[in-house]
């Protein structure tokens, strides 16, 4: 498989320069069009190889992972009649004869899990590539690391972000003197305030929230079923200073295992949040990991 790579990325060991290419794609970026990475996800859509071909006839260039790459052999050696085992064999297809809109790129990540690959991919380039996923949590993570996200939905509808992305009101704020302000004051939940460069973490009640504030939230819960303990995240952006509607939920998610959060959650601040509110709420927090993910978190 011939690898080339484009000016910006630097996850290709054996690139060939061509000089012609590199010109051509700097006249293009000249014209801010970024480049589309295309997730395996994306082959559910009925006309999602259409869609593609419209995007190279206006100019873009489409970029397949070897990650992608190999989830696109997977699906075209399905057996039986699916949408996605088509889509694939036809993009693989035509991804081999149009060199000029395709790149095919190798990603340098210790990560096992794939989505946890291209979510890693699209943070670096954020200012130069757009992600066409049809994965609701793959398009809720990437988004959340301002990276610009196409979300695919189940009814073949893109929108700009995930379905799953929506407005709602902040539980720990309230107005008060025209301010928006809030409070911490349970023993199980760690807030930190991002803002800019700067994190505060747990804020003292009446800290004033400003417009674009990223709240990270984690609450310790219990499964009394089976009396073990998990972690409960989300985030948020503040989008207005009101007693309501004031944030934009950007991710949540439910961490039952203290692994997932170094194996899956690609957004370097918020594994760094999970990570530390684990270490300081929760003691022998249960996990499971076989040997090869463990190598590879210890080489990471």
């Amino acid at each position: 498989m011939e690898m080339v790579r484009s000016t910006y990325y630097e996850d290709t060991r054996k690139a060939k320069i061509d000089f012609a290419r590199i010109f051509g794609r700097l006249s293009i970026r000249s014209t801010k069009k970024k480049d589309i990475v295309i997730d395996a996800s994306a082959m559910a859509i009925i006309d999602i190889v259409s869609r593609i071909n419209r995007m190279t006839e206006e100019g873009y260039k489409i970029i397949l992972l070897e990650t992608t790459r190999e989830e696109l052999d997977k699906l075209q050696k399905f057996t039986g009649e699916d949408i996605s085992k088509w889509n694939a064999s036809k993009l693989l297809g035509i991804s081999q004869g149009d060199r000029e809109h395709f790149y095919n790129v190798r990603e340098r990540f210790l990560f096992k899990d794939p989505d946890n690959r291209i979510a890693q991919f699209c943070m670096n380039h954020k200012d130069n590539v757009i992600l066409w996923t049809a994965d609701k949590r793959l398009a809720a993570e990437v988004n959340g690391s301002n990276c610009e996200v196409v979300y695919l939905g189940p009814d073949g509808m893109a929108t700009a972000q995930p379905k799953t992305k929506r407005v709602a009101k902040f539980f720990q704020a309230t107005m008060r003197d025209g301010k928006l302000v809030i409070s911490n004051n349970r023993q199980d939940r760690e807030i930190w305030i991002m803002r800019g460069d700067d994190c505060f973490k747990n804020p003292g009640n009446g800290f004033e929230l400003k417009l674009n504030d990223q709240i990270l939230v984690a609450i310790r819960k219990e499964n009394h079923q089976y009396r073990k303990a998990y972690v409960a995240f989300a985030a948020y952006t503040v989008i207005k200073i009101s007693d309501e509607q004031n944030v934009e939920v950007n991710y949540t998610h439910q961490y039952h295992d203290v692994y997932e959060p170094q194996t899956k959650l690609s957004n370097p601040q918020y594994r760094t949040f999970v990570l530390n509110f684990i270490e300081g709420h929760i003691k022998n927090f249960p996990y499971k990991i076989d040997e090869e993910e463990k190598m590879l978190i210890i080489k990471g």
